[in-house]
C-alpha cells in the first residue's frame, strides 16, 4: 500500500542523540542531560508510599499548576492561564510548532543547540534558518549578532538557555533585548529552558512573562529535578494564548504520580540547593586549561558542556568509548564534527576515571 504520510516527514533526515536502548552496567554515562548525581529523598519516600487509588482516576485538578505558581512566587507573579502541563519540555515544542507553523514558515534559531527542535520544523514543511555559535569566540552567544537577522520573514524564533550542547547561560538582559526586537515584529520567542534550573531563577525568561506577550517558555522535571521517568513538563505562556493551546494539547498530560512526584521536587529546597552545590563541585575538576582540549563557553553549575580537540580528525567518541564512558557524538549537533562531543558531569564515583580519559585524549 501506498501511504500518503507527510512528504515532509519523509523527506527529512531525522537524527537523534536520544536512545531506546539500555546501556551495559560496564559504561560510565555522560551522554543523557538527566540529573544522574542527586535526587530529592522526599520523592523518594513519596514514591515508595504511593497507594493504588491514585491510579483509577483520570489525572486532572490545579494542584501542581498551583506548586508551579508558588515555586515561582518570590520572582515572578503567574495564574493559572499562564501554564500548561506538558509530556516533557520537547512535548512544548511539539504543541508551539502546531500551534503556529505552516508549511513554508521561516523559524529563526542558533546553532548548535537542541536537534530535535529544527527536525520538527522541517517536519512541518517549513524552514530553519540559524544565527552559529562560533569556534574562534569559544561558541559565546552574541546576541546584537543575533538580533542582526530578525526581520518580518520570521514566525518564530527559538533558543535554548543553558545552551544545550555548551551549558552557557544567556543572560536575562540578552534574552529581553531580543524579545523586545522581535515583538516589533510580530515574532514569538520559544526559550526552552530544559536546562533552566541549573541557573539562578531571576535569570529565567519566565520573569518576563507579564510584560511581553510574545513570549513561551518550556520547562521540564528530566533534567535538574532527576525525574526523566515520569515524563513532566510545563510551558508558561500569555494568558491569551491558553485557549488556542489547549485546543491541541491533551487534557490529561502528566500522569497522577508524575503530578504528585512534581508538586513534591518543586518543595524540596535542600535537594535543590545542593544540587547546585555538587554540580558546581564536580564541573570544576573539568574547568581548567587542556593542551588539546577545549572546553567551550559555560555555566559553572549547568550539568552540560561541549568539547572538543584541536585535531579535526580525533574521534571523540571512539577515544572516551576506550574508557566505556558514553557520551554524545558532537556530529548529531548541526555544524559540529565528531571531534566534538557533549558530555554531561559524571558522578563522583566515576570522576576519577573521566578524569583519566581526559587526560588521555588532552594528549593526542
Amino acid at each position: 500500500m501506498n501511504y500518503k504520510i507527510n512528504k515532509y516527514i519523509i523527506e527529512e533526515d531525522f537524527l537523534s542523540y536520544a536512545k531506546e536502548d539500555n546501556l551495559s552496567e560496564i559504561y560510565i554515562d555522560c551522554y543523557d542531560g538527566i540529573n544522574n548525581i542527586s535526587f530529592s529523598t522526599d520523592v523518594k519516600n513519596a514514591f515508595e508510599n504511593l497507594s493504588y487509588p491514585c491510579l483509577k482516576n483520570y489525572p486532572c485538578g490545579n494542584s501542581l499548576k498551583e506548586c508551579i505558581i508558588n515555586y515561582w512566587s518570590n520572582t515572578v507573579n503567574l495564574n493559572l492561564n499562564n501554564i500548561i502541563l506538558t509530556d516533557g519540555s520537547i512535548n512544548g515544542i511539539y504543541l508551539t510548532n502546531k500551534l503556529f507553523l505552516q508549511p513554508n514558515d521561516n523559524v529563526l534559531g542558533c546553532i548548535p543547540q537542541f536537534p530535535e527542535y529544527a527536525m520538527d520544523v522541517k517536519m512541518h514543511g517549513c524552514n530553519f534558518n540559524y544565527y552559529t555559535l562560533k569556534e574562534e569566540s569559544n561558541h559565546i552567544f552574541n546576541e546584537n549578532e543575533f538580533i542582526k537577522l530578525i526581520d518580518n520573514q520570521y514566525k518564530l524564533i527559538y533558543l535554548d538557555n543553558p545552551n544545550n550542547p555548551t551549558g552557557q547561560v544567556i543572560s536575562l538582559e540578552q534574552i529581553e533585548k531580543i524579545v523586545k526586537v522581535a515583538k516589533q515584529f510580530e515574532i514569538v520567542v520559544i526559550i526552552d529552558e530544559a536546562y533552566g534550573d541549573y541557573m539562578e531563577k531571576e535569570n529565567s525568561s519566565i520573569n518576563l512573562i507579564n510584560k511581553y506577550d510574545n513570549i513561551i517558555i518550556l520547562k521540564t522535571f528530566s533534567k535538574f529535578f532527576s525525574l526523566a521517568g515520569i515524563r513532566a513538563g510545563y510551558m508558561i505562556i500569555p494568558s491569551d494564548l491558553y485557549t488556542p493551546i489547549n485546543k491541541i494539547t491533551n487534557p490529561y498530560c502528566i500522569n497522577e504520580i508524575g503530578r504528585q512526584m512534581a508538586c513534591i521536587a518543586l518543595n524540596d529546597y535542600n535537594f535543590i540547593q545542593h544540587t547546585l552545590y555538587i554540580h558546581k563541585k564536580i564541573k570544576s575538576f573539568f574547568l581548567k586549561s587542556w593542551n588539546n582540549l577545549i572546553i567551550s563557553h559555560t555555566d559553572k553549575t549547568v550539568s552540560i558542556f561541549l568539547l572538543h580537540h584541536k585535531n579535526p580528525n580525533i574521534n571523540l567518541y571512539r577515544e572516551f568509548s576506550k574508557f566505556n564512558i558514553n557520551i554524545v557524538n558532537g556530529s548529531s549537533y548541526m555544524n559540529l564534527g565528531e571531534n566534538y562531543a557533549r558530555l554531561r558531569i559524571p558522578k563522583e564515583d566515576d570522576l576519577k576515571k573521566v578524569l583519566q580519559a581526559f587526560e588521555y585524549i588532552d594528549k593526542l
